[in-house]
């Protein structure tokens, strides 16, 4: 979707306060949360023809608010943050880099270094002004494949230092795939209207991850229940996407396998969660829905004190394990 004529990734409306959000209205609106506005590693992408200035705010009060300005591959060596209101100022790329590198640049990448990424790290944000000329990303510029998401703030990235720095940007980096990430941070229920819009996208994906369950044990959900909705997911995604290797996570590791229920009130086990998802995709019988466990990806150790969030580390454990399983079914 476009905004004050900038192209920005996994946008499809705009709220009243000018917040964007990546669901459209007639979605978020039955969502009755703010999870959809989030821009957690959503990317504002363009081609500087001069200096160009874009204000963001922030319309939520978050203390991590941060952007990372990429060069097509390459970041600015800093991010930059911020609490309420930034001013980013973003020259084209002849005046950033020597010759000589740009002629480096040129030789290998996923994404042209004349394209401006600017990778958001925030809650509710709204475009104030941009001025200065510009154009669309030109052809050629992202990666034509492309990988779609669907879960919870494991997959979204919420706790994660960088924007980048979640397991599908890391992944959607290594394998040269374009990333659109639709996860909902704690709300993640697998509801038929956000299942039918994920549907309906125009793109073609070559791999789906879905990391359906922690949000939905959480909040009390049965297994019966846990597999009705799983079982509606993948018959969605398989006729929408018929070509896509459709990847499944089970159930990451969390307090809950250690009896520790927190506010929540739990209706089933993590391990019924996990044999469920198993008994699921094993009745599929479909050679490109792909199961993988969580424990061969994440090591204890990283996560988080919460113990239900990776650390950075493990974000990038999670990436690298999962590269190493999915590659060569990709180009089967």
């Amino acid at each position: 979707m476009k905004i004050k004529g900038l192209t920005i990734t996994c946008v499809n409306d705009i709220k009243e306060d000018g917040a964007l959000c990546r669901y459209p209205e007639n979605v978020y609106r039955k969502m009755k949360h703010e999870i959809a506005c989030h821009m957690y590693g959503q990317e504002i992408r363009f081609r500087p023809l001069q200096t160009v200035s874009i204000t963001l705010s922030c319309l939520e009060k978050f203390e991590e608010n941060k952007v990372e300005i990429y060069y097509g591959d390459h970041m600015l060596p800093h991010e930059v943050s911020f609490k309420e209101k930034v001013m980013l100022e973003i020259k084209p790329l002849k005046e950033m880099a020597d010759q000589k590198l740009i002629d480096v640049f040129l030789e290998d990448y996923a994404y042209h270094p004349e394209l401006v990424r600017i990778v958001l790290l925030s809650k509710r944000i709204r475009i104030d002004e941009v001025r200065g000329d510009f154009v669309d990303p030109q052809p050629g510029d992202c990666p034509e494949d492309r990988i779609l998401v669907y879960g919870t703030s494991l997959s979204q990235g919420t706790s994660t230092h960088l924007a980048s720095l979640n397991y599908p940007s890391l992944l959607g980096r290594w394998l040269k795939m374009d990333v659109d990430n639709y996860s909902l941070a704690g709300q993640c229920l697998l509801e038929d209207y956000a299942v039918d819009f994920l549907s309906s996208l125009k793109e073609k994906y070559k791999l789906i991850l879905f990391e359906p369950s922690t949000n939905l044990l959480a909040q009390g959900y049965t297994q019966e229940e846990f597999r009705a909705k799983v079982q509606y997911v993948l018959n969605s995604f398989r006729a929408a996407y018929p070509e896509a290797l459709i990847v499944c996570l089970d159930l990451f590791e969390s307090l809950f396998d250690h009896g520790v229920c927190g506010p929540f009130h739990l209706r089933s086990t993590p391990d019924e969660y996990r044999r469920a998802l198993k008994t699921i995709v094993s009745e599929a019988q479909d050679e490109k829905i792909l199961l993988i466990e969580t424990k061969t990806l994440l090591d204890r150790e990283d996560l988080s004190l919460d113990m239900m969030h990776p650390t950075s580390l493990g974000y990038f454990s999670i990436a690298s394990r999962l590269y190493e399983q999915v590659k060569e079914r990709l180009n089967k």
